[in-house]
């Protein structure tokens, strides 16, 4: 229930707002999470607690990005630009105080909405075992691991058969 009133709240406050991007990027969030709610019920309903719990997480997921706006806004552009002086940031047209502020909560809102969705499909992916080995040293540990389990079956295999037929 909260994740359906966040979402609906979030798309009716940025009709409120004057940048067509944040309008844009709160429909997409409110989408997305409206989707995994549904799915979340119908999991539940069925009784697929695996399945229901995959959707939860990922409408969970998504939602962090509110938090996360607030991060790279405040913790990021705005610091970047206020204390460290990096107003390259923004173009010499932009340098008007109110201009400057709207950019970067439009940048920090798609940032925020873009991180959310990478971050949970990245760890659903690992949560559920599908992320690629990615090191050379992993994979040769694992051949090896491998290659000596199916040897010592091979053995275990060979004794067992022995032993039944009277051998040894």
């Amino acid at each position: 229930l909260c994740a359906i009133l966040q979402a609906i709240t979030g798309v009716a406050l940025s009709v409120t707002q004057k940048s067509h991007i944040i309008l844009f990027t709160s429909c997409l969030l409110g989408m997305a999470v409206l989707y995994c709610v549904v799915h979340a019920w119908y999991f539940a309903h069925k009784r697929d607690i695996a399945k229901h719990k995959y959707w939860v997480l990922r409408m969970v997921g998504y939602l962090q990005a509110i938090a996360l706006q607030r991060f790279y806004f405040f913790g990021v552009l705005l610091f970047s630009y206020q204390t460290l002086g990096w107003y390259g940031l923004y173009s010499s047209d932009e340098m008007d105080p109110e201009h400057v502020f709207d950019s970067m909560l439009d940048d920090s809102f798609v940032l925020s909405i873009f991180s959310a969705f990478l971050l949970t499909e990245w760890y659903l992916a690992a949560e559920l075992g599908m992320m690629e080995e990615t090191t050379l040293a992993t994979r040769t540990t694992t051949t090896t691991t491998t290659a000596n389990t199916s040897k010592g079956q091979s053995t275990q295999a060979t004794e067992s058969d022995n032993h039944h037929h009277g051998v040894g």
